[in-house]
């Protein structure tokens, strides 16, 4: 049931608190991530050749896992519990241990995404 609104609510003051995720959007988000900091790179080399400096390298742009990295993922179980146990076509899986491991592998395909590094909320 939960919360009247608190969903529209909790996206009109944060935006930015829920984005639709792919399976290779994340991985897509890093790569481009890595390409600018590439291109940061050279242009700093340029730039250094250019003032003759005293050689020593520059590793600011550098990529890291911090550069596109998530402290915390929440989950609302409700949309993952029941996609998983009834599906769009009607059928649902024949035991109650089928509906447990598609759940879980769900839940663990997300986190594989996402890889948040302090907290996995589970909401039910």
């Amino acid at each position: 049931m939960g919360v009247p609104t608190f969903y529209r609510w909790l996206c009109s003051r944060y935006p930015r608190v829920v984005i639709d995720v792919g399976e290779n959007h994340v991985q897509e988000m890093r790569e481009e991530l890595r390409q600018k900091k590439e291109q940061q790179r050279q242009q700093a080399a340029k730039e250094k050749e250019a003032t003759s400096t005293d050689g020593q390298e520059n590793n600011d742009a550098e990529t890291t896992e911090e550069d596109f990295a998530y402290d915390c993922l929440y989950l609302d179980m409700n949309g993952i519990i029941h996609p998983c146990c009834h599906t769009d076509d009607g059928s649902c899986p024949a035991t109650e241990e089928e509906m447990f491991l598609s759940i879980f592998q769900y839940v663990d395909r997300i986190v594989d995404i996402i890889r948040p590094r302090q907290l996995l909320y589970l909401a039910i």
